[in-house]
């Protein structure tokens, strides 16, 4: 597990490259920021990474992604070949449940 910042945590990217982990903090980083403006009891920001499907060429990643806030757990789940664009697709569900 890889804390950011003791309220940030990413689970299950042990063995994703150096170059994307930079990317990968970022988006999360920047969305915990916007998060945390709008959610006043914001409490814990959670991304879990699961290879679902591996084979030569071809991978799927499954993203949980999961928000704390005043003691309220809002989750989000995505399936996407792309890393980024599930880990993003995923945030973006939190902010619309947040944004309710």
């Amino acid at each position: 597990m890889i804390e950011l910042g003791g309220n940030i945590s990413l689970e299950g990217f042990k063995d994703v490259y150096n170059s994307e982990m930079t990317i990968i903090k970022k988006i999360v980083g920047n969305s915990t920021k916007k998060i945390n403006d709008y959610c006043k009891s914001f409490e814990k920001f959670k991304v879990v990474l699961k290879n679902i499907h591996s084979t030569e060429g071809s991978k799927k990643f499954e993203l949980n992604v999961s928000v704390l806030n005043a003691g309220q757990l809002t989750t989000s789940q995505v399936v996407d070949r792309n890393l980024f664009i599930g880990l993003s697709s995923a945030i973006r569900k939190i902010e619309t449940q947040l944004n309710k």
